[in-house]
């Protein structure tokens, strides 16, 4: 995990040297936001029969615009690659030489490929591995993965995206499955365009992912939600990535009543997240854990002392040095 943040952390500083070091840093984006090559667009020919002089002299600074903005963008590329090889460790430059099509790629000074192979080889799904182990691997990655109790909603999209992007480059298919297809088919109006159903069965399958690999403890009250209007007969899930996203930004969680000013027993409370369970009843709190055997249990004195009789142990993460290097 620490080698994919570092990488995201990487891509992060390269977009911030663009932006800083490069003239034209906005005709970059979509090299460091979706690893796709940039490209300038063509100003739009101007008729044979135009005698309008502001029209032609527009027409005119577009092009030239366009001239010099193609330049740019050719030499920031190669700029752009030097400066991504000189952040590659010996043995990252190792991996990627010997690639079939590194030679022409590097003579083409391929941003796109390079920063792709890079983070397959970062993500441990390299083309050199058996592919069937590559996908496993990959699609065991993005399934796997949920949000930390510390990452943001931003980091945690960034990296969820990332998984997707790694997924699907090396042939993963997302919301293809025909169930799937055919449940789209049946509530859709493009019953006729199987490319437009399986956009939107994609899209249904990511912002569900997302929302439901969300940490749970900040937003399981938006997850129970959503499946209690679902099953009162209100579809109010996202439909894209951008929508789940959207919904866990402006997520307010309700507001918990002051213990102080309760005279009456409670009700427990149950809040369950990924095997764990918390129940809560008056003045005693027991966190029961599926995956350890130990249990704590803590007394609340009062609403600023809090005494931990018992705690399991949390094991201390590893701590990982990588400047695009290979695991």
């Amino acid at each position: 995990m620490q080698r994919q943040k570092h990488f995201s952390k990487t891509v992060e500083a390269l977009e911030e040297y663009i932006a800083k070091k490069l003239k034209y840093p906005g005709d970059m984006v979509s090299l460091t936001k979706d690893f796709v090559k940039p490209e300038i667009p063509k100003p739009t020919e101007l008729k044979v029969s135009e005698t309008n002089r502001l029209v032609i002299a527009i027409w005119k600074k577009k092009v030239s615009a366009y001239c010099t903005r193609t330049d740019y963008l050719d030499s920031n590329l190669k700029t752009a690659y030097a400066v991504i090889w000189g952040q590659c460790s010996e043995a990252m430059k190792a991996k990627l030489t010997s690639l079939d099509d590194f030679e022409t790629k590097s003579h083409e000074s391929d941003c796109v490929w390079i920063l792709k192979e890079i983070k397959g080889i970062t993500y441990c799904f390299e083309g050199q591995r058996y592919i069937y182990l590559s996908l496993n691997d990959a699609r065991t990655s993005y399934d796997a993965y949920t949000q930390g109790a510390k990452d943001s909603i931003s980091s945690y999209f960034e990296h969820f995206r990332s998984l997707v992007k790694v997924l699907e480059h090396y042939g993963g298919a997302i919301g293809k499955d025909p169930g799937l297809l055919d449940a789209t088919a049946a509530v859709s109006s493009y019953t006729d365009n199987a490319t437009k159903l399986l956009k939107i069965a994609r899209d249904r399958t990511l912002a569900l992912a997302f929302l439901k690999q969300a940490n749970r403890r900040r937003f399981g009250t938006l997850w129970a939600n959503l499946e209690n209007q679902f099953s009162g007969g209100k579809d109010q899930y996202p439909i894209n990535l951008t929508a789940a996203y959207s919904l866990l930004v402006n997520f307010k969680p309700p507001k918990r009543e002051d213990p102080r000013r309760n005279t009456c027993s409670q009700e427990a409370a149950v809040e369950e997240e990924d095997g764990m369970t918390f129940v809560q009843s008056g003045e005693v709190l027991l966190a029961l854990t599926a995956s350890r055997t130990a249990a704590s249990l803590v007394s609340v004195a009062s609403t600023k002392d809090i005494t931990l009789t018992s705690a399991p142990t949390v094991p201390t993460p590893l701590s990982s040095k990588l400047k695009l290097s290979t695991p």
